[in-house]
């Protein structure tokens, strides 16, 4: 494990860092968090001005007294922007791959505290090292009488930037996937702690972290009937969880209304619902859904309009084989014929409607094949071509009636 600490030129006086019980006199932070976390090596970031200051000199006396290994970092002043990105680049220059770190913030200068976190967050993900902790030993903030300081842990506000990228993931997917699963984490953490009253432990935030997760994975794999399902859920778990969410998961409190609002719309499994899904996925970015269902829905209302049950298997595949048929006639091909093929051609917009389902099949089928085959659109043109077409689907629905559903019961 390595110990990653800054060095300024501040006239630094003794204080008592208290930390979990734990206790340690010293001028400087660092050799208190070095003694209580016993880190292979601890690396000490010091730009020139702190390097040739009397704080190096006394601190580096310090350390080898205490046998703590360590060793110096250059790094610049932090004076420009170029100087900025010179010290991330020192840092991220500092770490292997899955190393465990730990940051001491406590005596960096300026802007290097925020330069830090975010550094480190990033090289947590880019190079998987294992954050352990960011501390901060709070000087300012010790009792005078008995010249005790307390220790901060700022990992809390590490694990904010994890709720900026899952924020930002669910607002420009759609997808709560990692909302929930953060959210799941928070609810582990007052139960872990033993002086919260167990009255006072969160009850609903683990139901509603797992409620986003089915959502969003019926989402991802387009299943409008779970959508609904999950969506309503979703809605009734969502009621008087505020409280709970702003003590322990106090980013996602402030997404509550946002998220009620994203899935509402979806909670019944009505055919516009349904499209207006399909519209959802295309707004998205998320086409292979898009044109997925689109190709589905068309026989949904296909069924509806002739009065039969939409979600009964062999009557989905009755009503496709007559869109089929009645497609291939349109064409002059051999087709079959199918009962139905009468009840469809005198539905609203027929021919319309049959042009439509060509595109959108030989677009999925397009799609679905990854372009394994001599014709294949090219990628650009398949997505133009997946918004013309729901555009036209939209245009058609809201043009036609329901008067077939008579037609195929006579």
């Amino acid at each position: 494990m390595k110990l990653i600490t800054f060095l300024g030129t501040g006239n630094y006086q003794p204080a008592i860092y208290v930390d979990s019980g734990k206790e340690f006199e010293t001028c400087f932070f660092v050799q208190a968090v070095a003694e209580w976390h016993k880190p292979d090596e601890v690396l000490i970031m010091l730009t020139p001005t702190a390097k040739k200051q009397e704080n190096w000199g006394k601190l580096q006396d310090i350390l080898h007294q205490s046998d703590i290994n360590f060793r110096g970092v250059d790094i610049p002043d932090g004076r420009s922007e170029t100087e900025l990105w010179e010290i991330f680049q020192a840092l991220a220059g500092q770490f292997e791959q899955g190393e465990e770190v730990l940051f001491d913030v406590t005596h960096a200068f300026r802007s290097l505290p925020v330069l830090a976190l975010l550094a480190a967050n990033y090289l947590r993900v880019a190079r998987g090292i294992t954050m352990l902790d960011v501390v901060y030993g709070a000087y300012e903030a010790r009792e005078e009488e008995t010249n005790r300081a307390p220790v901060f842990s700022l990992m809390p506000f590490m694990n904010l930037l994890d709720w900026v990228t899952a924020t930002d993931r669910f607002i420009k997917s759609g997808d709560a996937n990692d909302l929930g699963q953060l959210l799941k984490e928070a609810n582990k953490v007052p139960h872990m702690q033993d002086n919260i009253p167990k009255s006072e432990l969160p009850t609903r935030l683990s139901g509603l972290s797992g409620t986003l997760g089915d959502l969003s994975n019926a989402l991802r794999l387009t299943r409008p009937q779970e959508v609904a399902k999950y969506s309503a859920q979703l809605a009734e778990r969502i009621q008087g969880v505020e409280e709970e969410a702003n003590r322990y998961a106090p980013p996602f409190g402030v997404l509550l209304d946002q998220i009620s609002n994203a899935y509402l719309p979806f909670s019944d499994d009505s055919l516009k619902t349904q499209l207006d899904l399909v519209n959802w996925y295309v707004e998205r970015g998320q086409e292979v859904q898009a044109v997925t269902l689109a190709n589905e829905w068309c026989i949904s209302w296909t069924c509806q309009q002739l009065g039969l049950e939409v979600s009964e298997r062999k009557t989905r595949e009755s009503v496709t084989r007559a869109i089929s048929s009645i497609s291939r006639k349109r064409r002059g091909e051999k087709y079959d014929d199918h009962p139905l093929i009468e009840c469809v051609s005198k539905l609203d917009n027929c021919e319309a409607k049959i042009i439509l389902w060509d595109k959108l099949s030989g677009l999925r089928n397009d799609i679905a094949h990854c372009g394994m085959r001599e014709e294949k659109g090219q990628t650009v043109k398949l997505i133009q071509q997946v918004v013309t077409y729901i555009t036209e689907l939209n245009t058609l629905y809201n043009q036609s009636s329901n008067q077939g559903e008579a037609l195929c019961k006579q």
